[in-house]
């Protein structure tokens, strides 16, 4: 019996120190129409994990009044990992970025969504002034 908890303990290290040789990378994105970030890890190059999505108020909103905002990701950031060497690389972020700061609690539902509307059909412009004109 200990022989067997041996080779399970030995794969597992095996496992682990395989898992930090290999490259891999997180890949974060940004949807400039609601401030949303979805990241996804590649492992070796070609091994892709799913997207994982942190909604903002604004793009739970924009589903609700069925407002499609699917086609508007960018580039946000990538991380690199190769054993324990670690690169990083960004982009310039739009102005959904500081939707984070927007507390959706003052305004009432009505001014909610005529700022939704505005927010995710303006030009980038367009919501930097959107989020000039908020309190």
């Amino acid at each position: 019996m200990n022989f067997r908890w041996g080779r399970i303990l030995a794969a597992t290290a095996a496992a682990v120190c395989v898992a930090m040789i290999l490259p891999h990378e997180t890949v974060t994105e940004i949807n400039a129409a609601t401030g949303t970030f979805r990241t996804r890890r590649t492992f070796a190059g070609f091994i892709k994990g799913a997207w994982k999505e942190s909604p903002t108020w604004v793009s739970q909103r924009a589903k609700h009044l069925g407002i499609a905002t699917n086609d508007q990701w960018q580039f946000f950031s990538i991380r690199r990992y190769v054993g324990i060497t670690y690169s990083r690389g960004c982009a310039k972020a739009p102005a959904s970025h500081n939707l984070k700061y927007v507390s959706e609690e003052e305004m009432t539902e009505e001014e909610r969504d005529t700022f939704v509307r505005q927010f995710v059909g303006a030009t980038e412009k367009e919501r930097i002034e959107l989020l000039r004109q908020l309190p």
